[in-house]
């Protein structure tokens, strides 16, 4: 069952609910050990007898060096009890592409810290090049193409570099060590997030195969992507109101793809993770982003130089999915997080609907320091509750959506 809620969430306004929070946060922090944490290093991770259950790509760009770094005191102190549970890698463009500034930033960062992955995409400050659109999709699939070989985690999880784990701003220090604080665009509640994808291992069937995220739907138009015209080729429209409710932007693609509609030769509607948190299962990741075709597609898009250039990440990370999936009929199982439950798309002092619970798994929109003062502190009081268990169920009574074949499960 559901737990209760917190009680910074009964507090009478906004001012009290924030002294709440950050009173939590005090409380939590006269508990805390004294000293700093104790940095995760490469070759500490290569020691771990076991596979970590989750191996973070951050999508970072090359000067961002300061950036890494606060999210490296962030990993530190947050996985000092278990440093062996989850790893990070910041990932960036082709040595090509920096500049020589660049390069040697890159390179000094590489040797002290070894946790850079310099893959085939764009990046960089160049004429042409930029740390944007195109650069962040390529590295993006990038990243997951390399991961089969370079990790190997249970689950491979998709991060920007203004992503953070919870703050650190309430936890004491020795005078002389300073850990700063991001001030975060999404927040993931990395302690429970981690336990969420341990129980999954049981609950859920083929959970290597598992697909999880806040889910919506689209479709792709592969016809007119390989036949070299628009690479960004998502068809119908979107709409945020995905699985595992009922869906009218489902509704209105399925009317989109019958034949004399302008939707008809696009693959789909399928379900995929709306960007804010994206984890893909170690079967899938090596059934989907290690196949040949999926390989020749990312080459493709790295070497373009004309225009139109790829830039829709996320849609198409799902569409690439959705075809391997389908032609292939591999065992996918979708997560539907629900929005607003297990996410938040922003925290709104007068909606207590959007307020931290314990079944809050990461937070986005937390720009300002007061919000994301709240967030971590809720964040660190709801660590180790339990969630509820995934349920699973048919796709078409569930979900109303006609997956591609028997085997795909549908889980929330």
């Amino acid at each position: 069952s559901r737990p209760p809620a917190m009680p910074l969430e009964d507090a009478p306004d906004r001012s009290a609910r924030l002294r709440l929070a950050l009173h939590i946060g005090r409380q939590l922090a006269k508990d805390a050990p004294a000293e700093a944490p104790r940095a995760i290093t490469a070759d500490a991770v290569a020691r771990c007898a076991a596979p970590p259950v989750l191996a973070v790509g951050v999508i970072s760009a090359p000067r961002n060096h300061e950036r890494r770094q606060r999210m490296r005191d962030m990993r530190d102190l947050l996985l000092a009890e278990s440093p062996c549970a989850a790893t990070m890698t910041f990932v960036l463009g082709h040595r090509s592409m920096l500049n020589a500034e660049e390069r040697l930033i890159v390179a000094a960062e590489s040797a002290q810290h070894g946790d850079l992955a310099l893959l085939d995409a764009h990046d960089g400050s160049k004429p042409g090049v930029s740390h944007g659109g195109r650069a962040v999709a390529e590295k993006a699939l990038a990243w997951l193409i390399h991961s089969v070989a370079a990790s190997r985690a249970a689950f491979v999880c998709k991060l920007d570099d203004a992503t953070m784990p919870e703050s650190t701003r309430e936890y004491p220090r020795p005078p002389e060590v300073t850990l700063t604080r991001l001030d975060d665009d999404t927040m993931p509640h990395l302690p429970n997030l981690v336990a969420d994808l341990r129980a999954l291992q049981s609950e859920v069937p083929n959970p290597s195969f598992a697909y999880y995220g806040v889910h919506v739907y689209r479709m792709w138009d592969w016809a007119s992507a390989e036949a070299g015209g628009e690479p960004n080729a998502a068809c119908g429209g979107h709409g945020d109101d995905g699985p595992p409710q009922q869906s009218s932007t489902l509704k209105r693609l399925y009317r989109l793809s019958r034949r004399g509609e302008r939707c008809e030769r696009a693959a789909g509607p399928f379900p995929f993770p709306d960007g804010s948190l994206e984890i893909v299962g170690r079967g899938a990741l090596e059934a989907v982003f290690n196949s040949s075709r999926v390989r020749s597609y990312a080459a493709r898009h790295f070497r373009n130089e004309r225009p139109p250039f790829w830039s829709h990440e996320d849609a198409c990370l799902g569409a690439l999915l959705h075809r391997e999936a389908s032609e292939r009929e591999l065992p996918v199982s979708y997560l539907a997080l629900r929005r607003w439950e297990h996410n938040l798309f922003w925290v709104n002092w007068a909606d207590r609907t959007s307020l931290v619970s314990g079944n809050t798994l990461w937070a986005h929109y937390t720009r300002s320091a007061e919000r994301a003062d709240y967030v971590s502190s809720a964040f660190r009081a709801t660590a180790g509750q339990a969630r509820d268990a995934f349920r699973c169920g048919g796709c078409g009574a569930g979900w109303g959506w006609t997956p591609p074949h028997a085997r795909v499960s549908c889980c929330d």
